[in-house]
């Protein structure tokens, strides 16, 4: 690790990013062996890599940080050399800031300028050359580390929307971390939320879509006070169309739904009535936390 972070200004761009998204790669997989420390040893690879990118602390919080003399190396070297870093590069450094946790500012010194508004000015330059997955990415990143663009949410909308014949071309995961990005950071863009109804009540769309991604959906709606109603409809008959027991709906997702159609006014008895069902048979609300409780009452209020 040690001869990499020496040699790390030889590195093309493209390899930059690939080493800093595979250590925050693992980063996550190492916290979600913390979670579950109780049921299983983590394995000796893991546990080498915890030593080297996560801080050593008095309690699993503190021991889930990032290393920040570490990483902050890797992001000033991304910061330094960003007028070289193409779309697919861009997008990569800001996922693995996101998917790390790696909100910090560590790149005020000497005047540097922070790197997310970096990566946000030099991705409106290039967004025409964005595929749809470096869309997503970026946009989702800076909504997961609560860093406000509105510069970019404003362009990047205004992009979907005039310059993409479809949003069809969007998976289902993408389009909805698209959408959740721009309602978690209340960036609100009328015209492509609009659109995004025309690609998500295509035929079959919904078909490919996972609960997670219709939760998304319909909260991310709900939020903005885009309350389309075809578009409600469409997802709770869809879901009233499952099985019974919605089991690969977990509790949040159950939450968030029934939220989002209250939120926004809208009325489905059937997918009510359906969701009241599916709790029965989970044996009531004793696997629900206590956000999702509330939610779920004062929908049904």
């Amino acid at each position: 690790m040690h001869r990499t972070i020496h040699s790390f200004h030889t590195f093309r761009p493209r390899d930059v990013t690939t080493v800093i998204l595979s250590l925050a790669k693992i980063i996550r997989q190492i916290r979600s062996q913390i979670h579950q420390h109780h049921r299983k040893e983590m394995d000796v690879s893991h546990q080498a890599f915890r030593n080297i990118l996560l801080l050593n602390g008095d309690n699993n919080e503190q021991q889930q940080q990032p290393n920040h003399e570490l990483f902050k190396i890797f992001s000033e070297e991304v910061n330094r050399n960003l007028s070289d870093y193409d779309p697919r590069c861009l997008s990569n450094a800001m996922y693995a800031h996101a998917i790390m946790e790696y909100g910090e500012n560590p790149l005020l010194t000497n005047g540097t300028s922070c790197l997310f508004d970096n990566i946000a000015h030099a991705a409106i330059h290039q967004m025409h050359k964005f595929e749809t997955q470096g869309i997503s990415n970026t946009l989702w990143s800076f909504a997961k580390l609560n860093k406000g663009q509105s510069l970019l949410f404003q362009c990047m909308g205004d992009y979907m929307t005039d310059s993409l014949e479809s949003l069809r071309e969007f998976k289902p995961q993408e389009l909805s971390n698209i959408l959740w990005a721009y309602a978690t950071l209340h960036e609100y863009h009328g015209g492509f939320f609009e659109k995004a109804v025309d690609a998500i009540l295509e035929l079959d769309y919904l078909h490919h879509c996972k609960p997670q991604e219709l939760s998304n959906i319909l909260w991310s709606y709900a939020t903005v006070q885009h309350a389309n109603p075809n578009l409600f409809h469409s997802i709770g008959n869809h879901i009233v169309s499952l099985d019974d027991r919605l089991d690969t709906f977990n509790s949040q997702c159950i939450s968030n739904i029934v939220l989002a159609y209250a939120k926004a006014n809208i009325h489905h008895p059937a997918l009510f009535n359906k969701i009241a069902k599916c709790i029965g048979l989970r044996e009531g609300l004793k696997h629900f936390n206590s956000q999702s409780i509330a939610n779920i009452l004062w929908a049904y209020a």
